[in-house]
């Protein structure tokens, strides 16, 4: 997060050009370091138990694969002799491994190492289940970079058997995190954990806990230092699944105050208005030269409508559509370049995340398009907390456009305008507007698309060949919204489009054949800026023999397989389901009774269940016209979160899609 990058030392793109947040962090850093005690630091000689025998466990703890029997987290901050502050970190690892997939996943330790000043310490071990020890031999100590963008320590721990314990510690000094956020449950059950923040008496951080993690609460157990801790014995397991989402067990943190001004709160959701609005709307003090150089670009990305000045007749959104499609097929993001200059990347085609922000909200100003930057998290990770004013949450930039009530997703390409990702919808977001360079800030909710917007359509033609018993036809496949964003960036991407058209129509037709495939999306390389919808579609020819099975004089047609779905991805186990985001689809479906048959169960084809739209329904209905049989089915959810009485609601739409899919037709040979 640039936010976080900036402060913790390992990002500088905007501070030589942004005095406002200069003055700011000179006064925080200037205020943190003038302390007039120069506190030691607690851990400096914290070892382990030299000599120590296995962790006793219970019956039910012995059958687990792996085991984290402690899990010690302490994050230190302390001045140095010169009066500068200084964090240390010390990290202190027990692991049980019963399983050969458990060390496999254990016996290699990655230590980040991006904000690290200097390992402190370091030491590893193994103890088998007879007591024997194996230290780290040190010289297996390397470097690893480029995970993630990120610098790691790594070492293999040797000697590793079934039943024994894996145990790690080390304290780094890091450059200071003022706000951060610490992961306390993982995808394996501990045992023990304990988590602890010591600070300067001058310095007041605070901290909040989610997710049944216990309150964080504070202590005076050091000598003129502040203190908070959380310990808990016997935390679950969370479902792999969820591991690392927002229904993790995490405490977040930051700085709040310091003790001799405690009514100037340092991190607060104004404060960094003020720093994201000078460090986005930059370009307000570029040289002339260069705003007229971005005009000129401008003005060539609208150049259809535009009538000799900026003020054309062309409506604002579709001047948002046509700076989207260039900016989006013609600006490429490298985040490690150094391109957040906006002539640097006009010039070069190239820019980084922040660059990018840049460059749509000059397009933007200069097209006098109203428009307010917003910024939030991702809520499969941490959802945004408007009571606990966190930078960490301000992760995710959009624009949204006040008159239109519309969004953008500048940084996602697949996204097009009107369309965000799902995960940084239906939740809060600090939404900023920057007027005569005073940043004003709202909190208020980023809605969820409706299910019209994400539609899965598709339209069947289908006829049955008695000579070689296969059922052949055409179809029209129509996907949208969150459904055509992937499918169309898919398409962009792979030289064998009929490949990938073959991988979709076999998620319902195992063995399709298709012929004569015609594919077309938008937005992906398209110069239409009136139509702002993402679709793909696909129409082509078909033949599958998978649809028809033969049973005496009886031919059976598995009509349920062409009701492929999402719905099977919900999880009803859940006490409160939570959406991706919302859909509907759609089936519409011909047949042509094979000559010389009759179908016998016709009456099995029409399902209604639920058709509250607020909620989720299906509905399948059917008219016989001759020897054409006309289905129609559809299905859909239009509801994120489901409590326990709408829950019901959703069980019952999901079990009569699971019974249509099971439906047969079984058309009979007249005698």
């Amino acid at each position: 997060m640039i936010l976080n990058k900036i402060l913790n030392g390992t990002l500088n793109i905007t501070l030589r050009a942004t005095p406002t947040f200069l003055l700011f962090l000179a006064i925080c850093i200037s205020q943190i370091s003038k302390g007039s005690t120069i506190l030691s630091f607690e851990h400096k000689n914290y070892t382990w138990q030299n000599h120590r025998e296995l962790v006793k466990l219970t019956a039910k703890e012995s059958l687990q694969p792996a085991m984290i029997l402690k899990d010690m987290r302490i994050i230190e901050y302390f001045y140095d002799d010169s009066h500068e502050l200084k964090a240390i970190e010390t990290i202190h690892k027990i692991i049980r491994v019963n399983t050969i997939d458990a060390i496999s996943m254990f016996n290699k330790v990655f230590i980040p190492i991006d904000n690290t000043l200097t390992i402190i310490a370091l030491k590893a071990r193994f103890i088998s289940a007879t007591g024997k020890i194996t230290e780290l031999n040190y010289q297996n100590i390397k470097d690893l970079e480029n995970i993630s963008h990120g610098t790691y320590k790594i070492f293999a721990i040797e000697g590793v058997e079934i039943g024994g314990e894996i145990e790690y510690y080390y304290s780094l000094e890091q450059k200071p995190r003022l706000f951060g956020r610490e992961m306390l449950q993982s995808n394996l059950p501990i045992k023990d954990m304990q988590f602890e923040i010591i600070t300067p008496k001058s310095l007041v951080f605070e901290a909040k806990s989610y997710n049944s993690i216990l309150a964080i609460t504070t202590h005076e157990k050091y000598e003129n230092k502040n203190a908070m801790s959380v310990f808990m014995a016997n935390i679950p397991a969370i479902d792999k699944l969820n591991y690392e989402t927002n229904h993790a067990g995490r405490v977040d943190f930051k700085l709040s105050f310091y003790v001799e001004n405690p009514t100037r709160k340092i991190f607060t959701w104004n404060s960094a208005a003020q720093f994201i609005s000078e460090s986005v709307y930059l370009f307000q003090k570029l040289p002339a030269n260069q705003l007229q150089t971005a005009k000129t670009v401008l003005q060539s990305i609208i150049k259809p409508n535009f009538k000799a000045n900026l003020k054309s007749k062309m409506t604002d959104e579709q001047k948002i559509i046509a700076i989207e499609n260039y900016i989006k097929e013609n600006i490429r993001v490298e985040e490690d370049c150094n391109h957040d200059d906006i002539s640097a990347i006009l010039e070069t085609k190239y820019a980084n995340k922040l660059g990018i922000i840049r460059l749509f909200a000059l397009f933007f100003d200069l097209a006098a398009v109203p428009h307010q930057v917003v910024l939030t998290s991702d809520k499969t990770k941490a959802k945004f907390d408007k009571d606990f004013e966190n930078w960490i949450f301000l992760e995710h930039y959009l624009f949204y456009f006040p008159e239109k009530q519309t969004y953008l997703a500048p940084n996602h390409l697949s996204c097009r305008y009107s369309l965000v990702p799902p995960y940084l919808t239906m939740q809060d977001g600090l939404f900023i507007d920057y007027s005569f360079q005073v940043a004003s800030t709202v909190i208020q909710e980023i809605p969820a698309a409706i299910a019209a917007a994400t539609v899965d359509e598709s339209e069947f033609i289908l006829s049955f060949d008695n000579e070689t018993y296969q059922m052949k036809g055409t179809c029209r496949k129509h996907f949208s919204g969150y459904y055509a964003t992937s499918l169309a960036h898919a398409y962009q991407l792979t030289e064998n489009k009929q490949v990938l058209s073959e991988r979709i129509f076999r998620i319902s037709i195992a063995d399709v054949a298709l012929a004569d495939t015609k594919i077309t999306t938008y937005p992906i390389n398209s110069d239409n800026i009136a139509n702002k919808s993402m679709f793909l579609d696909i129409e082509t020819s078909l033949l599958s023999t998978s649809l028809v099975e033969q049973a005496g004089d009886k031919l059976l047609f598995r009509v349920g397989d062409l009701l492929a779905h999402d719905f099977h991805e919900i999880n009803l186990d859940n006490e409160i389901i939570e959406q991706d985001f919302n859909k509907t689809f759609k089936r519409k479906i011909t047949l042509t009774i094979p000559k010389g048959y009759v179908v016998r169960n016709l009456e099995n084809l029409k399902h209604i269940t639920h058709t509250d739209k607020n909620t989720a329904w299906f509905i399948a209905e059917y008219e016989l016209q001759g020897n054409q049989i006309k289905l129609s089915l559809e299905g859909g959810s239009s509801q994120i979160y489901y409590a326990y009485e709408q829950k019901e609601v959703l069980k019952q739409v999901i079990k009569a899609i699971k019974n249509f899919e099971q439906t047969i037709l079984v058309f009979q040979k007249i005698k």
